[in-house]
């Protein structure tokens, strides 16, 4: 038997019969066995490393901020360098695994100079050695294919207070994959500009698969 309600939908009358054939009602209800909530067996499930638990996929999101120490923080000329000599930035734990995935979605650098200076970030997804603090930006060839993409944060986009300054970057999302044993990302700040600065924090916006 079938019926439409206001909204013109079909309601269909379902009858349930036990193992006998017998219509089941209030005085021929199913036996209590039968009346438990099911389960499900998901047989053996390998979880990897790091993990704690089964059933997140995506949807969270974090930031990560990392204030470089600068080892020469000297006056910094455009196409320099700007860090810890020899060392990138570490962004840990980008992912929730080891070898995870995710999107950076985000970032945003600041300042404690109330300047507005043409800077970029450079991420990869492993490691690289960058040149000594205040040195010209470069990186070998084997370092840049490990490049993920760059983040520009444009003189005209800084916005001062009396004290410091701050850019939001306009990233489109860049997708990334962590090496097999680490889920950290790693960046290098190149300035475009004459820096005064001694004193640079990145913050990363990540969303994590």
């Amino acid at each position: 038997m079938s019926d439409a309600n206001s909204n013109g939908i079909i309601a269909q009358e379902v009858t349930l019969y036990d193992v006998d054939g017998a219509a089941v009602s209030a005085s021929n209800p199913l036996p209590v066995a039968l009346q438990t909530t099911p389960t499900i067996d998901i047989g053996d499930v390998t979880l990897l490393a790091g993990e704690a638990h089964v059933g997140q996929v995506g949807g969270n999101t974090k930031n990560i901020d990392v204030t470089p120490t600068l080892t020469v923080h000297a006056d910094y000329v455009t196409g320099d360098f700007v860090g810890t000599s020899g060392t990138p930035i570490t962004f840990t734990d980008a992912a929730r695994v080891n070898a995870g995935t995710g999107w950076v979605i985000g970032a945003l650098l600041e300042n404690d100079v109330a300047e507005a200076i043409a800077c970029e970030l450079w991420l990869f997804d492993a490691t690289v050695t960058p040149p000594a603090d205040s040195a010209a930006w470069s990186i070998s060839d084997a370092d840049a294919k490990k490049c993920i993409g760059v983040i520009k944060f444009p003189a005209a986009d800084w916005v001062q207070s009396a004290l410091n300054a701050v850019c939001r970057s306009a990233v489109y999302a860049i997708p990334f994959t962590c090496g097999a044993a680490s889920k950290n990302l790693f960046g290098c700040l190149v300035t475009r500009g004459t820096l005064t600065s001694t004193g640079l924090t990145v913050r990363l916006n990540v969303a994590q698969d």
